[in-house]
């Protein structure tokens, strides 16, 4: 697995591989018509990230005792 670097490094990679300011790629001229439905989605994994994540913290707590 790569080594993760500091922000420094992500910084001047950013720097020296601009991209256009309004890429076509992030501007969009209507709204999506699923956009409310991916956004209930995602809400809906993150909650699901959180609460894998607290089960994980507690279990370790519970391991270390």
């Amino acid at each position: 697995m790569k080594k993760l670097q500091d922000n420094l490094y992500y910084f001047e990679i950013s720097k020296n591989n601009k991209e256009k300011s309004l890429d076509d790629f992030y501007v969009f001229d209507e709204k999506n018509a699923d956009l409310d439905k991916y956004v209930k989605n995602t809400k809906e994994i993150k909650n699901i990230l959180i609460t894998i994540k607290t089960l994980i913290d507690k279990k370790r707590k519970i391991s270390s005792n």
